[in-house]
């Protein structure tokens, strides 16, 4: 089909209400004006430019003198009070000196053009010396939160008010600042004195996509929403004072961080002193918030259904969307209802609509964590909408009652509580069980008889395997008494000097005094470390006797022989020599990994076998010793960092590169050392180098031949993968380039030499992604290949977790924030050399390196992206933009990353 463009226009970014039209009407230049007039003819108007202040925000000791400056404008007025400028505030005649807390704020005038928008800066004087914490400071119209604050029980946008947020470090020195809107946020807590925010970024007050290097979890420029939780139970304003005297205001942000790192999405979060018009507010846990756009950069998918449980006097417990609707989640429980899961068909048919995996470990740290404000209430679940294979996934949210606020502590018996023996099921509470209780476990506890008979995943012999088996995990390793205290402890920190100043600010509408409230903290922090102390031993007992399970056995894993290498233990990688807690008759999947230069020769001990990985069940009777045997290497073979990810690009438009025409996903590798042995190397996306069960989520590999042309291939050969299948690239490469004569080689997905169907399902994604180059081992089911390389685009896989190895890859600043239609460019490390594991790059937009030689998500200028005329400096296939190709690795010499 001939097709022809009738019109066509490109246009700059837009300020808000701003409009991009032709003027005049039908016949001129496309311009920007700010006057919009759908159905009537287009009319020119510009804002004049926005006021520049001499000072930014930040923290100061002594005054400052502001000078206000807008070059052109008849006159400049401000005010220091929150509110807007309008015509009558105060006319700017000469610096504004500031020597106290304040929001500034103004705007410009002009002849000709309308009055600019606003520009704000806070400036905070007299901040406390010992404050460990970010300050977070907005200011806005006085009249405008009174009207929020007083409706309390208001909600959604009409409820929604213009403010300016200032995110700062306690020095001042960093600051990241925008306009937002603001609302109230939460349930219950609504009516508190001290209250919970939600900040939502949009283009209507200044960035719609925010950064912060507090939330260490996320990449650039990628969340638009951020609550400001003010700690409703695990703060100083709860009535109940065995509660008050349990207050730490922690608990919810270490169970997210340890629900991360089990391995799943989490929403970060950081603790900062909220000031408002200048007022200190106290302590207040800024995390993202669990919404449709949160889950968008996450997946790269557009829509979700996000359902909450929730809680009131009134209803008691019942489900919401907040985004979305609940179409397909009542779906699910009706076929849960109507299905048996103790079948296995019906149990398989559970792993299709729910991540199976995410649940039972959200219900091990649940239940571990003693969390009894859930699940009836206080969960959060989403889905991607539209896509029949997308399934349910869980998370942490609000978990306050946790880690022994509730009566009995360290002792109560959650795991009944979960399943449902608990005051919710009464005829006070709807007279049925929870949900989410129901799918754990039927209604096998249900005393009312209101529900129809129902089995759940602990009525099917695997599911409480696989639950107690999620137990076991996560009290060997993120629940380690010692990790957990330590993660617990660095917010203890954190806080400790600036709990003095929450008790000043809040006693007032606390039962106990400001001494009191200083005073209980401590006491409280240990508390809490006691739970973490005493909680494991009771959580086994009641797993052992709700399940009927023999007992315990601690197992110790040592290291001998003369080489070095460590362990992957149900995929978590320990050092040796470790010690863990393991249930009788559990089913522990152990690898061997050896180091560089070392192989693995065997275990002996409790088990005794020369397989490097292998399933053990756990037997009864006492404790148990095992040795892994690691001596020097005898062989030589592909190391780290002999073959690294050069270039390569996601979604990337029909673009006209000197090798051809491209279209979609590519990936450049560049070969360091000589007569590198590149046969049966892989590209995977899967989260684990042995993780085949990963297939179902869409993840796999791209194998390289068995071919001569990659038994030895020399050093500075390019290797172009073009992973997208399209007519484009169908019509540039009818055919794989093997001949690496010219320096380079090119493999097409479609053209059938890569092998896909080992490991189905590679692809590239934008958030999050991460992609390994691997060597093939001796075992076909890829549990000890060699990592190569790797490359990041979040913290959620990281080399370690990828390879269950401290393997000599390593990447510690991945590539946060890349978009849709964009990628990474290596040029040369700090020394011209090929250590590509730095992949910090400060400024992103342009094409110069960060300090590690990459240059990540470079602007349009340079990707031939902005217009016709601009350049292209991307060189799929050739030596990248300003890269030097020299020195290499001769061979036998060893790669330089072999030493680090």
């Amino acid at each position: 089909i001939t097709q022809t463009v009738v019109d066509s226009t490109e246009f700059p970014p837009l300020e808000t209400d701003q409009s991009w039209a032709r003027i005049p009407n039908l016949t001129g230049d496309f311009a920007q004006t700010i006057i919009p007039t759908p159905e009537a003819e287009n009319l020119a108007g510009s804002r004049g430019d926005a006021p520049v202040f001499s000072h930014a925000s930040g923290a100061f000791d002594t005054a400052i003198s502001v000078e206000i400056t807008a070059p052109g404008s008849t006159e400049i007025r401000f005010t220091t009070d929150g509110r807007e400028p309008v015509s009558g505030s105060t006319l700017y005649s000469g610096p504004v000196v500031v020597s106290s807390t304040t929001g500034l704020r103004a705007r410009a005038w002009y002849t000709t053009q309308e009055p600019s928008l606003t520009t704000s800066a806070s400036y905070l004087f007299g901040l406390p010396a010992d404050r460990e914490i970010p300050v977070i400071s907005l200011v806005l119209d006085p009249e405008e939160f009174d009207e929020i604050h007083t409706n309390f029980d208001e909600r959604g946008r009409a409820w929604e008010r213009g403010a300016f947020v200032a995110v700062m470090s306690p020095d001042g020195s960093v600051v990241q600042e925008s306009g937002a809107g603001l609302r109230l946020h939460g349930g219950f807590s609504r009516s508190a004195d001290k209250r919970s925010f939600r900040l939502y970024f949009r283009n209507a007050y200044g960035n719609r996509e925010w950064s912060l290097p507090w939330l260490e979890r996320s990449p650039n420029d990628s969340f638009e929403q951020l609550v400001l939780r003010a700690g409703g139970n695990d703060g100083f304003l709860v009535p109940s004072t065995s509660q008050l005297n349990e207050v730490t205001l922690i608990r919810d942000q270490v169970l997210r961080d340890w629900f991360a790192d089990q391995g799943h999405f989490a929403a970060d979060g950081f603790f900062g002193a909220l000031y408002i018009n200048g007022e200190y507010r106290g302590i207040y846990n800024a995390t993202e918030r669990i919404s449709n756009d949160t889950m968008e950069r996450v997946s790269g998918a557009d829509e979700w259904d996000i359902i909450k449980g929730s809680w009131t006097f009134e209803t008691k417990f019942f489900t919401e969307a907040t985004d979305g609707d609940p179409a397909a989640w009542n779906d699910f429980l009706a076929w849960h209802t109507s299905s048996d899961l103790s079948t296995d068909q019906d149990f398989e048919e559970l792993k299709e609509r729910i991540d199976y995996r995410n649940f039972l470990d959200w219900m091990a740290l649940n239940i571990v964590a003693q969390n009894e404000d859930w699940p009836h209430n206080n969960w959060i679940s989403s889905r991607e909408r539209g896509n029949p294979a997308a399934r349910f996934s869980f998370h942490e949210w609000d978990a306050e009652w946790g880690l022994g606020l509730r009566p009995q502590g360290w002792q109560s018996d959650t795991l009944l509580w979960t399943q449902g023996d608990n005051f919710h099921n009464s005829a006070s509470h709807n007279g049925f069980i929870a949900p989410l209780s129901n799918l754990f476990n039927g209604n096998d506890l249900n005393r009312l008889g209101v529900n129809p008979p129902v089995n759940g995943i602990l009525d099917h012999p695997q599911g409480v395997r696989d639950f107690v088996s999620a137990v076991e995990d996560f009290l060997n390793f993120e629940f380690a008494t010692e990790k957990a205290t330590e993660e617990f402890d660095a917010y203890v920190s954190l806080l400790e000097t600036e709990i003095p100043r929450e008790a000043a600010r809040w006693h007032a509408s606390s039962i106990f005094s400001e001494s009191q409230l200083n005073s209980r903290w401590p006491v409280a922090v240990q508390n809490l470390r006691n739970f973490i102390a005493n909680r494991p031993a009771i959580v086994r007992n009641l797993i052992t006797s709700e399940f009927g399970l023999p007992g315990t056995r601690r197992i110790t894993f040592n290291r001998s022989g003369s080489g070095e290498g460590t362990a992957a233990i149900n995929g978590h990688v320990v050092s040796l020599p470790w010690t863990g807690t393991f249930f009788d008759g559990s089913i522990t999947e152990l690898i061997a990994i050896p180091a560089i230069n070392s192989q693995f020769d065997g275990w002996t001990g409790a088990i005794t076998s020369s397989e490097p990985g292998l399933d053990y069940s756990v037997s009864a009777g006492g404790d148990l010793s095992v040795t892994l045997v690691f001596n020097q290497s005898t062989g030589e073979g592909p190391l780290p960092g002999d073959v690294i990810f050069n270039e390569y690009w996601v979604n990337d438009d029909p673009t006209d590169y000197l090798i051809g025409m491209i279209e979609g996903d590519w990936i450049e590798l560049l070969v360091v050392r000589d007569m590198v042995d590149m046969r049966g190397m892989r590209l995977t996306d899967n989260e684990n180098v042995g993780d085949l069960e990963s297939i179902e989520d869409g993840d796999g590999s791209l194998i390289l031949p068995e071919i001569p042309a990659l038994a030895a291939v020399r050093s500075g050969t390019i290797i172009l993968v073009l992973s997208s299948t399209n007519e484009t690239n169908d019509a540039s490469f009818p055919a794989d380039d093997l001949d690496a004569a010219d320096g380079r080689l090119v493999f097409y997905r479609a053209n059938g030499s890569l092998d896909e169907t080992t490991d189905p399902g590679f692809g590239l994604g934008t958030d999050d992604g991460s992609i390994a180059l691997v060597a093939p081992g001796a075992l076909p089911s890829f549990l000890d290949d060699i990592g190569i390389d790797f490359i990041a685009e979040g913290l959620r896989v990281t080399p370690e977790t990828f390879f269950n190895a401290p393997s000599g890859v390593f990447f510690p600043n991945p590539f946060g924030g890349i978009g849709t239609n964009d990628g990474a460019v290596f040029l040369n490390d700090g020394d011209g050399m090929w250590n590509n594991d730095d992949g910090q790059d400060p400024v992103r937009g342009d094409f110069v390196p960060g300090p590690g030689g990459w240059i990540v998500d470079p602007g349009a200028t340079f990707t031939g992206d902005e217009d016709a005329g601009s350049p292209n400096l991307l060189t799929p296939g050739y030596p990248n933009t300003g890269q030097i190709i020299t020195p290499l690795i001769p061979p036998g010499t060893g790669s330089t990353w072999s030493i680090r």
